[in-house]
């Protein structure tokens, strides 16, 4: 049975440092397949990135120019 995966478990899967990250990482393992995301979590999360409450890190990546 299908089940939605709300906002605060997509922030704690995406950041190392939130207290759920390793807890929302099992519960993506177990649930595999059966795990669906709202359309609603992505109109929060874009809510949160523009209002400031979060922000993201650009990482770099290696470069692949010889």
């Amino acid at each position: 049975m299908p089940f939605l995966i709300e906002t605060d478990i997509l922030l704690a899967l995406t950041s190392p440092e939130d207290r759920h990250h390793i807890e929302a990482i099992k519960l993506l393992d177990k649930f595999i397949g059966e795990i669906q995301l709202s359309p609603y979590s992505l109109i929060e999360l874009d809510l949160l990135l523009k209002s400031g409450e979060i922000s993201l890190l650009q990482k770099s990546r290696p470069s692949t120019q010889k």
